[in-house]
């Protein structure tokens, strides 16, 4: 992206940010995003490249979809055409989002939930470029009518029911869930419905289950994460990420 690129980019932020009239203005929001109160006034003018950090605070304080964000450039201020404009925002698009593949791929750990987050919220809720990171979570249809059964769609290799309960199918899944009863399911189907509803849920979870090998049985204390995503496809989907809190209690024994 060159200088005219960012400028132009920048001059429909002041625009923008001006016409949400933010109350303490450029200063206020400045820190609201974490930065020194003079960071957005001197950031709008000058030709750095807006970082990630950046984009996702304006997002979040100004309410607008990072990818809005990055679209909204007034032609008429400029007496541009919308293909010309389109070019800038796909521009800015594309090296926002080298920045956050960069994050989720650095090492060989697992991803947090905040980098998960800044995925979701960078690809505006569409299941898109996750393959480098997609064996660390489970996704679930979204409940539909009546149904009382937790019917999951795909199981990460390296997702916390993966790793920890040694669950590799959604088959298997259900069988383990299976003893847990009626009113477990409910809790599940209410929190994802809730999440395609209302957005990204983060909770504290226990569980006890018998484990697949039929002989022990496992507790787990995680923090879930639920995100609403819509697969290449349309389908509506729960993206399910989890992450352990210490190690699995073990318990031996026949199940009975």
């Amino acid at each position: 992206m060159d200088k005219t690129q960012i400028a132009k980019l920048k001059a429909s932020w002041r625009e923008l940010i001006d016409n949400k009239r933010v109350p303490g203005g450029l200063e206020k929001l400045s820190v609201l995003i974490g930065k020194s109160p003079s960071y957005l006034r001197n950031h709008l003018n000058n030709s750095s490249v807006p970082g990630v950090d950046v984009i996702m605070g304006l997002s979040e304080h100004l309410k607008i979809p990072p990818n809005e964000l990055l679209n909204y450039h007034p032609s008429k201020l400029h007496h541009e055409s919308n293909l010309d404009a389109m070019q800038i925002a796909d521009s800015i698009a594309q090296e926002v989002w080298g920045i956050v593949v960069n994050k989720l791929t650095q090492g060989t750990d697992r991803p947090t939930g905040r980098d998960l987050m800044l995925w979701w919220k960078s690809n505006n809720g569409r299941l898109e470029a996750s393959d480098a990171f997609a064996e660390c979570f489970d996704l679930y249809y979204e409940p539909k009518g009546e149904t009382r059964e937790i019917r999951a769609l795909s199981l990460g290799q390296r997702s916390l029911a993966a790793v920890s309960l040694g669950v590799h199918s959604p088959e298997v899944l259900r069988n383990t869930l299976a003893p847990l009863g009626t009113e477990f399911a409910h809790r599940i189907l209410l929190s994802h419905s809730q999440s395609i509803q209302e957005g990204p849920i983060s909770t504290l979870e226990t569980l006890d289950v018998a484990h697949p090998n039929g002989l022990n049985r496992i507790t787990i204390e995680y923090i879930r994460t639920l995100l609403p995503v819509t697969a290449p496809d349309g389908t509506s989907c729960v993206l399910n990420y989890s992450e352990l809190l210490g190690k699995p209690g073990i318990m031996s024994g026949h199940i009975r």
